[in-house]
C-alpha cells in the first residue's frame, strides 16, 4: 500500500509531504479528522487545521492536498499570507477529483488586523472570496 500511494504522489507532492512531516506533530488519521468541536451552528468542526502562513509558493498545493489525503478537513488560511489562489486551485482539484467534497471540510479565513477599518473590511473580504 505505501509504495502504490507514494508513485501516485507528483513530485511536488513528496516534497510538501517531507516538509509537513517534519514540521507536524505525529497524529493518527482518526486523531486528525475525527476529533471535532461543535460549534453554535450545529455543525462539528475539526479540532486541527493545516495552518498555511509562510508557506512556500509552488508547494502550499501540494501540502494541502497532502494533508486532506491524510485526513485533515480543516484548512487555515488568511489574505495576508498570499496563498490563497493556490489552496483554492488545490481544492478545486480535490473536489473535482472526489478525493473529499465541500461539505466535508472547513476552510478558514482571517480579516488582517491591518484590515479592521470600515473601508478595508470589503475589499479583503472580497479578495479571499
Amino acid at each position: 500500500k505505501g509504495r502504490r500511494e507514494e508513485t501516485m504522489l507528483s513530485r511536488s507532492s513528496k516534497v510538501a509531504a517531507r516538509s509537513l512531516s517534519k514540521r507536524a506533530l505525529y497524529f493518527s488519521t482518526e486523531q486528525v479528522g475525527g476529533w471535532r468541536k461543535t460549534l453554535a451552528s450545529g455543525y462539528e468542526m475539526p479540532v486541527f487545521a493545516l495552518g498555511t502562513w509562510k508557506a512556500k509558493a509552488g508547494l502550499t498545493g501540494a501540502a494541502v492536498e497532502t494533508a486532506i489525503k491524510a485526513g485533515y478537513r480543516n484548512i487555515d488560511t488568511a489574505n495576508d499570507y498570499n496563498n490563497e489562489a493556490e489552496i483554492g486551485e488545490t481544492l478545486k482539484k480535490v473536489f473535482e477529483e472526489k478525493i473529499v467534497s465541500r461539505d466535508e471540510l472547513f476552510v478558514q479565513s482571517k480579516l488582517w488586523n491591518s484590515n479592521h477599518r470600515p473601508e478595508h473590511v470589503e475589499a479583503d473580504l472580497d479578495q479571499t472570496l
